[in-house]
């Protein structure tokens, strides 16, 4: 017996909804993603707060900056949440 094509827009080997195993996207997950985001966004202005532009140029043609490590740091670790509380929703919906 041939196997039925996939509907279009739907991925091979992916569950119908309420199909037995897959796992639901729960409002828990919805919001610990919106959550990871809002915190990422604020590490962004405070990275972004942190730079300081001086006028003139170095030799490779781009503007000096100073920034703080600190706040760039943190903005490194709050992407690396999102991205895992992204993945958690992608696991969860596929």
């Amino acid at each position: 017996m041939t196997p039925i094509p996939p509907a279009s827009g739907t991925r091979p080997g992916a569950k119908a909804p309420g199909q037995k195993g897959m796992m639901d996207v729960t409002p828990e997950l919805i919001n610990a993603a919106r959550d990871e985001a809002r915190r990422f966004l604020d590490k962004v202005d405070a990275a972004h707060a942190a730079f300081k532009w001086h006028p003139f140029k170095n030799e490779q043609g781009g503007y000096v900056t100073n920034h703080d490590t600190k706040s760039t740091a943190a903005l490194r670790r709050a992407s690396m949440d999102l991205t895992r509380a992204l993945a958690e929703l992608r696991k969860r919906s596929a």
